[in-house]
């Protein structure tokens, strides 16, 4: 067996598009025509052909619709044992094959009179199989191609693993990015693996947190020392013996905003050397203002000034509070107020509040 094929098979698990070039390639060493990679449910619900080489599409779709039903070397139990290699006359007879519709009406006009194939993988009721066919005017499977696929078994059904953990990995990462929350992976000198859109965000407005030579810290300098003790705190592993608090309030350097930040410890990664060691869950409280104002800015005609205005009030519930945090005076706070008023046809704050809270739009900030 060429070293090339089972290079082949691990290529084709990090790039699922290399899987036709490995189908290509066992077709020209099992000397065969129609080569497939198939998934068959043993419940008769579906019957999909991933990738066929040596065959048209006009093949796969009379196969998909009509033939796998007809199919005897599929209704012989023994095909669907998971790794076991099998010649297609040890699943039915020449003699029996050669009087099925499938063979007549499919198989001789198609090239497939012949089979040599493998389970690589069963899942319930569904199963993943391979198999290399022969026209009738080529010899059958000899005991030396079953040896032949029995060597690759065993690389083709890790590379289905790996395959399905790559998959699975790639699900999560793209999830990651449409949750609401920012999310990011640390190593144990603070350097940042990964991170979603969110915590790239976040990072970007260097309101919180940002990098500095290369490591994750604080932008506030004053809060530095105490956010590296919390890191360094909850990377332990043992929670049962620390007393650290393993969610942080992060201040935000312009304003009385803080970011909640959620440390998860992570694992080693055992091949490459590099330790994960925590995975940070962040919560912005303004974003959800940030999401916010647009609408307030949209049904009432509001700046984006009063916007901002008004659900600081909200959360501050007093005018000074709120012109102390978006760093206005009392009386341009007290001025773009009044405006609030007139468009949002209110005339003090605990109407407004109403309007807000208690009313349709139910804002929440």
């Amino acid at each position: 067996m060429s070293a090339d094929l089972i290079e082949m098979i691990y290529d084709a698990a990090l790039d699922e598009s290399r899987w036709t070039d490995f189908l290509s390639r066992t077709a020209e060493e099992f000397n065969s025509g129609p080569t497939v990679l198939a998934i068959h449910d043993l419940r008769g619900r579906f019957n999909r052909v991933n990738l066929w080489v040596g065959a048209d599409l006009s093949t796969t779709k009379e196969y998909e619709e009509h033939y796998v039903r007809l199919n005897p070397w599929m209704q012989n139990g023994r095909m669907f044992s998971e790794g076991l290699v099998a010649r297609g006359e040890e699943l039915c007879s020449q003699n029996a094959l050669e009087k099925t519709e499938f063979y007549n009406e499919f198989g001789l006009r198609r090239g497939v009179t012949f089979t040599l194939g493998t389970a690589i993988q069963i899942s319930g009721s569904a199963v993943l199989y391979l198999s290399v066919n022969r026209g009738i005017k080529a010899e059958t499977f000899r005991a030396g191609d079953a040896e032949l696929m029995s060597c690759l078994v065993p690389h083709l059904r890790k590379a289905m693993r790996i395959h399905q953990h790559l998959a699975a990995a790639k699900m999560y990462a793209d999830a990651t990015n449409v949750l609401p929350v920012g999310m990011l992976a640390l190593a144990s000198d603070l350097s940042i693996l990964e991170c979603n859109g969110i915590a790239q965000q976040i990072l970007n407005k260097r309101k919180f947190l940002t990098v500095c030579t290369g490591k994750l810290t604080a932008a506030d300098p004053n809060v530095r020392t105490s956010f590296e003790c919390f890191i360094k705190s909850a990377s332990v592993r043992d929670r049962e013996k620390t007393n650290s608090s393993f969610v942080y309030q992060l201040p935000d350097v312009r304003s009385q905003n803080r970011l909640s930040v959620l440390a998860v410890p992570g694992k080693d990664d055992l091949l490459t050397g590099v330790r994960s060691r925590l995975l940070l869950i962040l919560i912005d409280p303004s974003r959800r203002e940030e999401e916010t104002a647009p609408r307030l800015c949209s049904l009432f005609g509001l700046t984006s000034a009063e916007a901002r205005l008004t659900l600081q009030i909200l959360r501050t519930k007093t005018l000074t509070e709120a012109s102390r945090s978006l760093g206005i005076s009392r009386n341009t706070a007290k001025t773009q107020l009044s405006s609030i008023f007139l468009k949002t046809e209110t005339q003090s704050q605990p109407e407004l509040l109403r309007l807000l809270l208690a009313g349709p739009l139910r804002f929440r900030v």
